[in-house]
């Protein structure tokens, strides 16, 4: 527990917070923004090809939500250290909270957690951005009647030999009304096909951040699944900030009370 509590004390983890005081109805969260893993971790025993591939993050993930936040005058919370690390997006003792491989190989730093190295991690990753976040959320709640909680990812062109002909995803839990009408914008201005609970499926799909930061407080919420590919450059990303931000504005004024 020594070397654990040493760690702690020299790290800082906290996620970034991005125009707090940001008067749109919106809260953005991009839980896998970074593929850092804090020093003293040996990055977790991976090469360097494996902390740039999607297993570690989500690639542009981060760019667009900065430009949404801007786009949308909207608060937004991005983590800081890779889902390798940590995965914020996955409930406590999931499997998959910390992965213990990446397409069939070993994760070498997470192969024997003892508790006192999780509970370091949650303590430095996963308690501050949760915190973040509800407090970002609890802000809004007192000037706004909302907000709408809009989660941002990327995901491979590609998986397991499947092509996703999907550019944009949008990804709902049960309550599916806010993305439901998401999806019939993108497609009324001309983006085809629009990923209806594809690639994932939000019901099924171990999403936290919807789960506590939205369903909890019955606030409308989506998470956007952008292929990487479309997000490749200032150019992508700017043309999706634009239309994303068009349409979340459009619909959360056709649902707003």
């Amino acid at each position: 527990m020594g070397m654990v509590a040493e760690r702690m004390t020299s790290l800082n983890c906290d996620p970034e917070v991005l125009n707090p005081l940001g008067k749109g109805p919106f809260v953005l969260v991009c839980e896998h923004a970074s593929n850092h893993v804090p020093e003293g971790w040996d990055d977790l025993g991976l090469s360097a090809d494996q902390l740039v591939s999607h297993h570690a993050w989500d690639s542009g993930a981060a760019d667009l939500t900065r430009a949404l936040s801007k786009a949308l005058d909207a608060p937004a919370v991005l983590s800081r250290v890779s889902r390798l690390f940590l995965d914020y997006n996955r409930p406590a003792y999931h499997p998959s909270q910390f992965p213990r491989e990446i397409d069939g190989a070993p994760v070498p730093g997470n192969a024997r957690l003892t508790e006192a190295e999780i509970e370091c991690r949650e303590r430095l990753a996963f308690f501050p951005m949760r915190d973040a976040v509800d407090h970002v959320i609890a802000a809004r709640q007192a000037l706004t009647r909302g907000p709408a909680v809009i989660a941002v990812h990327s995901c491979e062109p590609e998986m397991d030999g499947v092509a996703r002909p999907w550019p944009v995803g949008i990804i709902s839990q049960w309550d599916q009304r806010f993305a439901k009408r998401i999806v019939r914008f993108l497609e009324g201005v001309g983006v085809h096909p629009v990923g209806d609970n594809d690639p994932y499926d939000g019901r099924t799909a171990a999403g936290f951040t919807l789960t506590h930061h939205a369903g909890s407080r019955r606030l409308h919420n989506a998470a956007i699944e952008m292929r990487k590919d479309v997000l490749t450059g200032a150019d992508g990303v700017a043309h999706w900030a634009s239309l994303l931000a068009d349409c979340l504005s459009a619909v959360h004024q056709e649902m707003a009370p």
